[in-house]
């Protein structure tokens, strides 16, 4: 029992996937009752597969209502004991629930979400159940601070934009910068609407990742000079998601549970599942249906290029690293942590320090040797002669990529320090010598290249 002896009322949302349907929900009923506290309500629903599924399945489900003198801790621990003793926990190989007994998908203390163990925004059936959207429409998906949905009410109409935003990149902070003009005089924060993860990952699964830019903290770091007008909001893009088209994401996901009211679209921006050859008209034309007023982005116009993430990832693949730092409006940086190595650089007069990608989905220039700076922690920064490769003249063939970084003017033991790489330019392919002697001498020459490039001084002895 609560020590306060305050009393709170939870609302539960409750599935079965089985046959008996109406018995499982009696059960739960009753055990809810029983170990909670008294149902003072209940609303049977039956609901099928959202548009973008080929399925007749029919599933019944209802929302039911109980007061308690149970803190919100102690429901979520009997809540979880429920869904075990009715079955929750057998699965079939696919790892679904499929012949669960019951399954409570959502559990709210007054309006706080306190248990859904399936919840995402958008749910697959998330909003053809009247009482999960009803309370989504008061909830914020992930709004950067490390919150999820159950941290914020929305109270107003907002005006959003949508994309990935990896980089962060001027066209970007353009964007958003129109953004908060279409938003200016409204009671709530304009919303920039991204996602978990890229979504050609999500669509396309057995195909290689997409390199990124940017994490998302970087993101929203990036945009932290706007934290006075903009939100963040992340979304998990999932099958369901990729599934939607343009209008059901309008109408289900922005409109019904975001309380979106104005969309600003990139001025070359797409999304929804293609339905073939849509334009920006075809936008405004779901906009009125769905009660969103759709207006179109401008074109950055400062930079002499096209800005893209993609371009940007081109220029990086290829070295051009001034042209990917111009379109981005700031340096690119690679992040790892120092680490042990064979000390096969120092041996060879060029201790180096060995570096583990702190991000292994962000980008790396291809193989070869750079030019670097390398910023250690506190903010200094050196040059650094830089090699990503497998070490063909001294490591066996097949051997892993490894990227390590011969500091210059380092003279501190950076063991399990976090470092920022810059790339400044590339000096060579990565090539294998025929001897270590050979290699040396152009390890030198390499070093004296980065010195009249980026200037430097005597490399110290404590690297590895």
């Amino acid at each position: 029992m609560s020590s306060s002896g305050q009393t709170y009322t939870y609302t539960f949302s409750l599935g079965s996937n089985i046959g008996r349907r109406m018995q499982a929900m009696r059960q739960a009923m009753d055990a809810i009752s029983r170990r909670v506290g008294r149902v003072t309500s209940c609303s049977p629903m039956a609901e099928t597969e959202p548009w973008g599924y080929q399925s007749t399945h029919r599933y019944l489900n209802c929302a039911l209502e109980a007061t308690s003198c149970l803190a919100p801790r102690e429901v979520l621990a009997v809540t979880q004991q429920i869904e075990r003793e009715l079955g929750r926990e057998s699965k079939t190989v696919g790892g679904h629930y499929e012949d669960r007994v019951i399954d409570i998908d959502i559990l709210l203390c007054d309006r706080l979400v306190i248990y859904s163990p399936e919840l995402r925004i958008p749910h697959p059936r998330m909003w053809q159940r009247a009482f999960v959207t009803d309370c989504l429409r008061k909830m914020l998906p992930d709004n950067g601070s490390g919150g999820s949905c159950n941290d914020a009410v929305v109270t107003a109409p907002r005006a959003a934009t949508i994309g990935f935003f990896d980089g962060a990149h001027l066209g970007h902070r353009h964007l958003a910068q129109q953004l908060v003009q279409l938003n200016r005089g409204r009671d709530a924060k304009a919303v920039m609407l991204t996602f978990d993860r890229h979504p050609h990952d999500a669509i396309c699964p057995d195909e290689p990742p997409v390199a990124l830019l940017s994490t998302p903290a970087g993101k929203r770091e990036a945009f932290a000079y706007l934290r006075r007008d903009v939100e963040m909001w992340c979304m998990e893009f999932s099958p369901a998601m990729a599934a939607l088209t343009a209008r059901e994401f309008m109408q289900y996901v922005l409109r019904e549970q975001l309380n979106i009211d104005t969309l600003l679209i990139g001025y070359d921006h797409h999304f929804g599942r293609p339905l073939g050859g849509e334009t920006f008209d075809d936008y405004v034309r779901y906009g009125r249906e769905t009660g969103i007023r759709v207006v179109r982005a401008t074109e950055l116009d400062s930079v002499p290029c096209h800005v893209s993430s993609s371009a940007i990832r081109r220029a990086i693949a290829s070295s051009d690293f001034a042209r990917a730092d111009a379109m981005l409006g700031y340096a690119y940086t690679w992040y790892g942590r120092v680490v042990h190595g064979d000390a096969i650089g120092r041996r060879l007069g060029f201790p180096t320090a060995n570096l583990e990608a702190l991000h292994p989905e962000t980008i790396l220039p291809p193989g070869g040797v750079y030019a670097a700076m390398v910023t250690l922690p506190g903010g200094r920064q050196l040059p650094a002669m830089l090699n990503i490769g497998t070490r063909p003249t001294i490591a066996a063939p097949a051997a892993r990529v490894t990227v390590e970084a011969h500091i210059i003017g380092l003279h501190d033991d950076i063991y399990g320090l976090h470092v920022g790489v810059n790339f400044r330019a590339r000096l060579r392919d990565e090539h294998r010598f025929g001897s270590t002697e050979e290699l040396a001498r152009q390890l030198r020459h390499d070093r004296d290249e980065v010195v009249r490039l980026l200037g430097g001084g005597a490399a110290g002895p404590a690297q590895s």
